[in-house]
This record gives structure tokens, sequence and C-alpha cells, in this order.
């Protein structure tokens, strides 16, 4: 019997695990087993849920919602079946995650049974990871039946390799398409967001490293978020200007004329033949080399469009920076 400050006495077995029987392979046909498993798992655990749906649904239980003194839950989008809230309470303590997780964990398996049935049906017979399914399914919730009945036939044949960016599209597509009101009124709540960042303030605090090595070499970090027509107006013009670089002799890489054509935007200029270094007023001690570094501080009051007018189409504002973290 151990008294009081005794410490159990644990014999460990120093020697180096038997390796007669490990090789490469056996060990990596163990990792592909294990793995399989785990995705089985994840697998019949989403469908579980639906089952636990379908049997807590306000379809199923018997009596109207009002007897039962429980709220009804919305669960997955606009026309899938509400969950009684104890049965999302339940299902969350048996997976081991908040009433919060467990509600959002539920709904996208509600949104792929009954609104993404082509998703669901791959996701069943085990040609999609549960977690892929799952991001489809969380991406569709605020679209309409419709929206989402289309997305699932363009998603479906793909949902097991698509990407986050072309699924984004997609959902877009599909606001746009069968709730315009919707997309136009996320495209306004988003506006707030734009901004336009040039980092010439980092080289003299010293917040960033890297970036105040760059302004030593004559370099500047810019960042922006635009509104798409302002965006595309902004691309045009940049990769026209850098062609018309390219074709006026410039030696730079695509992203060096790029840089360049911005600067150029920045100055009120549409094009820059070859010329003489110029010097800088920003950093005496450096001389600008042909269209690559450093770039007046000075605007335009207009920015020319891609055809060489001095008006933005349809009355936009011209932004003079786009997202360039190239």
């Amino acid at each position: 019997m151990l008294r009081t400050g005794d410490q159990p006495t644990v014999a460990y077995d120093a020697s180096p695990p038997a390796t007669e029987t490990l090789t490469a392979p056996t060990v990596l046909d163990r990792v592909r087993s294990a793995k399989q498993a785990e995705a089985r798992a994840a697998r019949e655990t989403l469908v579980a849920c639906v089952d636990w749906a379908a049997i807590h649904s306000s379809d199923t239980i018997v009596g109207p919602s009002d007897t039962w003194h429980e709220q009804e839950l919305p669960m997955g989008g606009e026309g899938a079946p509400a969950v009684a809230e104890f049965a999302v309470t339940e299902l969350a303590a048996a997976l081991g995650v908040s009433t919060a997780s467990g509600r959002a964990f539920l709904s996208d398996a509600i949104e792929l049974r009954y609104r993404l049935p082509r998703t669901y049906a791959r996701l069943v017979a085990g040609e999609v990871l549960a977690w892929r399914a799952r991001r489809i399914a969380h991406a569709t919730l605020c679209l309409p039946p419709d929206g989402a009945t289309w997305v699932d036939r363009q998603v479906a044949p793909f949902a097991d390799s698509i990407g986050p960016v072309q699924l984004d599209r997609l959902i877009a597509q599909a606001l746009a398409a069968f709730d315009p009101d919707q997309a136009e009124e996320r495209r306004l709540a988003s506006l707030p967001s734009r901004h336009v960042d040039i980092r010439l303030h980092d080289a003299a605090t010293g917040l960033n490293a890297l970036n105040s090595l760059n302004s030593l070499n004559g370099l500047v970090f810019v960042d922006a978020t635009l509104d798409h027509a302002d965006a595309t107006a902004l691309e045009d013009t940049i990769a026209q200007i850098a062609e018309q670089l390219r074709h006026a002799g410039s030696p730079d890489s695509l992203d060096e004329r790029r840089a360049t054509a911005l600067g150029l935007l920045a100055r009120g200029e549409t094009h820059s033949p070859p010329g003489p270094p110029r010097p800088t007023t920003q950093h005496p001690h450096r001389r600008l080399r042909h269209h690559r570094r450093g770039r007046s501080r000075s605007t335009s009051t207009s920015t020319p469009t891609p055809s060489g007018s001095s008006t933005p189409p349809n009355g936009l504002k011209w932004s003079t920076a786009a997202n360039l973290q190239r």
C-alpha cells in the first residue's frame, strides 16, 4: 500500500521497438487504412445526423410544436425541415461539441440531404469526403431552393475536387441569377471594406522588417480591395500599359511591367517609352531605373480608360491600386 508521498514505480521499456517486421510499405499501408477509417467514420457521422434530424423534425414528432414546450429551430436553407430544439442539444452532446457547433453540423447535414441530393448521393457512396460535402452545404445555405438545385447540378460531378474559389464563384453566380436582391444587398454591404493601403509608413516605423528592407531598395508594399467593376477596369488598363511597355522594348518581366504601369497611372501617364533614368525627390540617393522602381507620390485627377478616354465607364470612379500581392 502506498503511503503519502510515495510514488508508484513504473517500468518503462527503453529498448528500441522491434523493426524486423517494420517496412516502409507496411507502415504506409497502416497510414492509408487509418485515413480510410477516419474518412468512413466522418461520413457515417454525417449520415447519422441526417437520420437524427429525420426522426426529430417538425413533421415527424407527434403533436403540434406548441405542446412540446420546445422551440423549432430552422435547419439548412430555405425549404429544409425544422428540428426540435432538444434534438440539437442532445446531438451536440453526442458529438462532444458545443450546442452552436452541433447546430451548425446538423444544419450542414440537412442541407446536403434535402437541398443537395446529388452531392449527398456521392457522399453516401463514399466518393466525396465529409468535410468537402459540408463545405459545399455551408456555402449554399444562403441560396433559394432553385439556386441550391442549380449549384448542386454544377458541383456534384466535381464535389471531390472543387476548391473554395471556384465554389464561391458558383455561389455568386447563383445569387445573381436566382436572388438578385440579396446579391445586391451583399454587394452594398461589402463596399465599406474597400481600401487602398500603400505602406510607406512601414519603413519609417520599422513595423515590418521585410517591407522596411524593400523600402531601402525603393520598393513599397501595396494592397487594396476594390469594387469588381473598378478592379476589372484597373486590370484591363494595367494589362494594356504593360503590353505597351513590352512592345516599346522594356526588358522587364511581366510583374515588373505591371508594377511600372501602376506607377504610370499614378502620374497620369498611359505609357512611357524607354528613356534615361530620372531622379526622384523622395529618395535623392537613389535613381530610377527604366520602368522599374520608385514612383512619384503625385496623382492625377483623371485616369485614362483602356480605350484611351479620360472618363471611366458608367461614371465609375477610378482607384489607383489593386490586389498587387504578387
